[in-house]
C-alpha cells in the first residue's frame, strides 16, 4: 500500500457510487514527503472527507489542520484515556468532523469489555468540544455498542471487522451482516 494507492482507492469508491463519509488514515511522514498542500489537494480531489494522522502531535497540528480545512477536509485527531483534560482542549481546537477517542492504551484489537477509562475520556472530550466523539480500539461486540449508547456518537470497528471478513466468499455481505449484528437485530448498517 502507498499513499497514492490509498487516495486512488478513495476515488475508485466514489466513482463506484459510495456516498458515506470517508476519512483516510496515515502517518505524518507520508504527508510531509508528499507535501501537505499536495496531499490535501489529492485527498479532496479523490473525494475524501477527512484525514486521521495518529502520530501528529497536537503542538504541530495547526498547520496541517489549516491546510486540510482549506480543502474542506476534516482534521480528525486521536486522543487516549491518558490524555490530560487541558491537552484534550488543545487537541480539540484543531479538530473538525469528530474527535477519535481511543478506548485503551496500547494496541488495537478486540477486547472482552469496554474500558471504564474510555467512558471518562468521552465525558472529558465532551467538556472541551462540541464535536461528535467516536470511540475505537477494541470495539467488537454488540454489548460494547450497547454499553456505549448515549456516551458517544459513533464507534470505530477495525480489527473485528477485518477478522469477520477475512476469507469470506462475499466480503461485502459478511461486513453488512457483522455491522447489523453489532447494531442489533433489524438495524440498518
Amino acid at each position: 500500500m502507498t499513499p497514492a494507492r490509498a487516495i486512488a482507492q478513495v476515488a475508485e469508491a466514489r466513482a463506484a457510487g459510495l456516498t458515506l463519509p470517508l476519512a483516510v488514515m496515515t502517518y505524518v511522514n507520508p504527508v510531509l514527503a508528499m507535501g501537505a498542500e499536495a496531499f490535501a489537494t489529492a485527498c479532496a480531489a479523490a473525494g475524501a472527507d477527512g484525514v486521521i494522522v495518529p502520530d501528529l502531535p497536537a503542538e504541530e497540528a495547526a498547520g496541517l489542520a489549516a491546510t486540510l480545512g482549506a480543502h474542506r477536509l476534516a482534521h480528525i485527531p486521536l486522543v487516549a484515556p491518558t490524555t490530560p483534560t487541558a491537552r484534550l482542549a488543545r487537541v480539540a481546537a484543531t479538530a473538525a468532523g469528530f474527535v477519535y477517542c481511543v478506548s485503551v492504551t496500547g494496541t488495537t484489537g478486540a477486547r472482552a469489555s469496554v474500558n471504564p477509562a474510555a467512558l471518562d475520556l468521552l465525558e472529558r472530550v465532551r467538556s472541551v468540544s462540541g464535536l461528535p466523539r467516536a470511540l475505537g480500539f477494541g470495539i467488537s461486540r454488540p454489548e460494547h455498542v450497547a454499553a456505549l449508547t448515549g456516551h458517544c456518537e459513533a464507534v470505530v470497528v477495525g480489527s473485528a471487522l477485518l477478522d469477520a471478513i477475512g476469507g469470506a466468499d462475499d466480503p461485502a455481505a459478511t461486513a453488512e451482516a457483522f455491522v447489523r449484528a453489532l447494531r442489533g437485530a433489524g438495524a440498518t448498517p
